[in-house]
């Protein structure tokens, strides 16, 4: 059996398990159940339970519970990927990749089980940044999604409505901007999640949730066989809304993230009327 340091040196230095969101389209197209999502510094910083009481970027706050979910939700999507179709983005900082790697050895150790590498992509695998316009990879994507024959699910806070325009979503679940977790709405939200994947079991959840869309993605996927969950996260904040949550247009890069030229990129999917409604 490998040591710690060897479990996580491995997961840290291999390569992808695919390098670009081509392979979830394939999967998509073929009618598999696809689970993707990612963990990144925000929840990194949650994880770790040292900084409870503060939020991150989407001001999302950190609390004790939310941490401990989000711990169990990674050993849960690890575990189960050797048999499942299950990515999961991983975060720039190896210090931060450290963690992740150190709390799931310990995991695998102290429950019996064996070592399962963990199903790593890109950590933009399936998100607009400053270099999506050089592919057609995040339009196929949307494409993919529009015409395969399933129910599509969307979850988000209402300034993303415009999602079900961009997805052909037949059910948008509304959720309050940020720090879900609390008071109770998760469960109320599962629940109905729940409810509508016992109708359609095969529908494909798109969920822009921040923190907690996590722990949604691993608690429901596993009691749904042929849904797929995909965590869309910020990636088309600016599209549906209208509002840059990330700084893309900051970067400095010669191609600029902003509004127009992501109407531009996707207008062959997006309805003739988009930018008026």
């Amino acid at each position: 059996m490998l040591s710690k340091e060897e479990f996580i040196n491995q997961e840290i230095n291999k390569q992808f398990v695919y390098e670009d969101i081509r392979h979830l389209n394939k999967k998509l197209i073929d009618g598999e159940k696809v689970i993707y999502t990612k963990f990144g510094d925000g929840e990194y910083q949650c994880m770790t339970l040292q900084r409870i009481g503060h939020t991150n970027c989407d001001s999302d706050r950190y609390t004790y519970e939310l941490g401990i979910e989000l711990i169990k939700a990674f050993c849960n999507l690890c575990e189960r990927s050797n048999n499942e179709n299950i990515y999961i983005g991983k975060w720039f900082n190896e210090n931060i990749q450290k963690f992740y790697c150190d709390f799931l050895y310990d995991y695998y150790i102290s429950n019996n089980k064996e070592l399962k590498p963990i199903p790593f992509v890109y950590y933009h695998f399936c998100q607009i940044d400053y270099d999506f316009n050089k592919n057609n990879n995040l339009l196929e994507f949307v494409k993919n999604v529009k015409k395969v024959n399933k129910i599509k699910i969307i979850i988000s806070n209402i300034r993303n409505k415009k999602l079900g325009l961009i997805f052909n979503g037949y059910y948008f679940i509304e959720i309050p901007d940020n720090s879900w977790f609390a008071n109770g709405y998760y469960n109320k939200l599962e629940e109905n999640l729940i409810n509508l994947l016992k109708i359609h079991n095969d529908a494909i959840v798109l969920i822009a949730g921040g923190l907690a869309s996590k722990i949604l993605i691993a608690n429901v996927s596993a009691k749904f066989q042929n849904a797929s969950f995909i965590d869309i996260g910020s990636s088309f904040d600016i599209l549906a809304s209208k509002i840059d949550t990330r700084g893309w247009g900051n970067t400095g890069e010669e191609f600029v993230n902003n509004y127009e030229n992501q109407l531009e990129y996707f207008k062959e999917v997006l309805p003739d009327n988009y930018d008026n409604i």
